[in-house]
């Protein structure tokens, strides 16, 4: 007897970010997640870094570019916590979308930063 394999439909996201706006960044994957579970999707992947995003260019120039222009306080203040409203949201539209979602973020705990999915 063959094996037989259920079909099994992923979304992958090659989209921009919203850069340093977690609050907006929350509602853009929000929509994908829903776009992707009303086309059929039972998984939803997200790049590295996709909250709140991170535009790799800034280390190109001088270091002090990023303290004066205040990026890396920007980053820190938009990077997610997971205990916040804004992780709640996000696993909430998960839940009601009925599918998985692989979601690349800078995560905040405490002073630090991690990145995580």
């Amino acid at each position: 007897m063959p094996l037989v394999h259920p079909k099994y439909k992923v979304a992958v996201v090659q989209a921009a970010p919203v850069w340093l706006d977690l609050d907006a960044g929350i509602d853009k994957t929000i929509e994908l997640i829903n776009e992707a579970a009303g086309n059929g999707a039972s998984l939803i992947s997200f790049p590295e870094t996709w909250l709140p995003g991170y535009p790799w260019h800034i280390w190109m120039g001088a270091h002090a570019w990023q303290v004066s222009r205040g990026f890396v306080q920007r980053y820190f203040d938009n990077s997610l916590d997971y205990d916040s409203p804004e992780a709640s949201r996000l696993s909430t539209a998960v839940r009601q979308a009925g599918i998985t979602a692989v979601v690349g973020v800078s995560e905040r705990s405490g002073s630090s930063l991690v990145l995580s999915q």
